[in-house]
């Protein structure tokens, strides 16, 4: 199988090393060192500058004429809409590439934020995919014709691979090792490397405000009074006022700066707080909806449910100290 890594500035080294690796172990392990050949490569073939502030060397560029099995991209860091635009503007020659490879039979797959890359093609239009749970909501508005399984560890649609928050990488290529070489093989590899193939969802404990913080100004002081104001009834409206900006002047800076409205980060904070008091306490949930700043137990629920993927007793059963 003739694999193609597609490195770009800012890409994360651990997302394209550690599959690469894996590749060579089931190499190893399925005793023929080309069932599976990698190749690192670059716009141009010029060295990639990673997150981490190191370089990595490539062996060649986007060439439209060499075809390749699979191409897989790795994730790389996300510090905001105006910088993810920057990112996706400078590497257009890949996303042409992309389209290219896949019109010649080629299995797209990317990992973790890399799928916005991915998505920027137009072949994940109508198709199942995953990214990091955090950035649903960035994903959904970039690109709503995808159908996004937020929760996923990964996801298979034709010919095109998804992975999950920034480990799941691994799931996935374990999935390619299956797919391409043997589920044996596969198998293997995944317990020589203590790869958790069992696993099916992104962890539902995450924090749904994790990174969810700003530089800006008013979104700082809007973060800073909300957090400190859960129990109380809160109207947007009234706190934009406070803040000496209109509700919607406060929702386009949240949209900038966190990629979601004002009432959106609050109810994400309430249904967080809630969580936590699940896991910790017996607090029954009558209680707990109150202590969260809410009246009607059902709608609470229903919140949660959407955002957590479960029922909060379902949540409390799994997670309870």
């Amino acid at each position: 199988m003739k694999i193609a890594i597609a490195l770009f500035d800012g890409c994360y080294a651990s997302s394209f090393s550690g599959p690469q690796d894996v590749f060579q172990i089931a190499n190893y392990l399925g005793q023929s060192p080309d069932s599976f050949t990698v190749a690192l490569l670059s716009d141009k073939g010029r060295p990639v500058k990673l997150a981490s502030g190191g370089e990595a060397q490539t062996m060649g560029g986007f060439d439209h004429n060499t075809p390749y099995d699979l191409i897989y991209l790795p994730s790389f860091p996300y510090f905001g809409e105006a910088e993810l635009d920057q990112l996706i503007t400078r590497n257009q020659t890949l996303i042409q590439w992309l389209q290219s490879a896949w019109n010649q039979g080629a299995v797209l797959s990317a990992s973790c934020t890399a799928t916005f890359l991915l998505a920027e093609t137009g072949l994940l239009n109508k198709r199942k995919a995953t990214t990091t749970w955090w950035l649903e909501r960035q994903f959904r508005q970039r690109y709503p014709s995808v159908l996004l399984d937020k929760q996923a560890i990964m996801t298979r649609d034709n010919r095109i691979m998804t992975a999950g928050a920034m480990t799941s990488s691994l799931n996935l290529i374990i999935e390619i090792v299956a797919q391409f070489g043997s589920t044996d093989l596969a198998q293997r590899c995944a317990r020589a490397l203590m790869i958790d193939t069992s696993r099916q969802v992104q962890p539902f404990q995450q924090s749904l405000v994790l990174d969810a913080s700003s530089t800006h100004p008013v979104v700082q002081r809007a973060q800073h009074w909300l957090q400190n104001h859960l129990t109380e009834r809160i109207e947007i409206p009234r706190l934009a006022e406070h803040l000496g900006v209109s509700p919607r002047s406060l929702n386009r800076y949240f949209r900038q700066e966190l990629g979601q409205t004002t009432l959106e980060y609050l109810q994400s904070l309430r249904v967080e707080k809630a969580k936590t008091l699940l896991e910790r306490t017996r607090l029954p949930l009558a209680q707990i909806v109150a202590d969260v700043g809410y009246s009607d137990v059902r709608s609470f629920t229903a919140l949660f449910h959407r955002q957590v993927g479960m029922s909060p007793r379902a949540y409390r059963d799994q997670t309870h100290l």
